[in-house]
C-alpha cells in the first residue's frame, strides 16, 4: 500500500506501509529532521519540496503519532472530533 504525498519540486515522496502502523517514507537522500533536545525522539522530517510532516500532521484519514530514525512514520486513525 502507498500514500502518495504533494511535492513542490516534483520528486516522487510517498509512505508506503511496512507493517501495523508503521509507514516508510520515500523521499531523495536529503532532508532535514527536526528534534527538540528536551524531549525523546524526532518532532518532524521535512523532504526538499515538502510535505513538511510533524507529529500531529493529518494524512487521509489518519494522523502521525511518531517519527523513528530511518524516515519510519507512525500512522495511527485520526480520533480528532471534526
Amino acid at each position: 500500500m502507498k500514500i502518495s504525498l504533494f511535492n513542490r519540486d516534483h520528486f516522487d515522496v510517498y509512505l508506503e506501509h511496512i507493517s501495523d502502523n508503521m509507514w516508510k517514507l520515500n523521499c531523495p537522500d536529503y532532508y532535514r529532521i527536526i528534534y527538540n533536545e528536551d524531549s525523546t525522539g524526532i518532532q518532524a522530517i521535512d523532504p526538499p519540496g515538502g510535505p513538511f510532516l510533524s507529529i500531529g500532521t493529518k494524512i487521509q484519514d489518519k494522523q502521525i503519532t511518531g517519527i523513528m530514525p530511518g524516515r519510519i512514520i507512525i500512522l495511527e486513525d485520526d480520533k480528532t472530533d471534526n
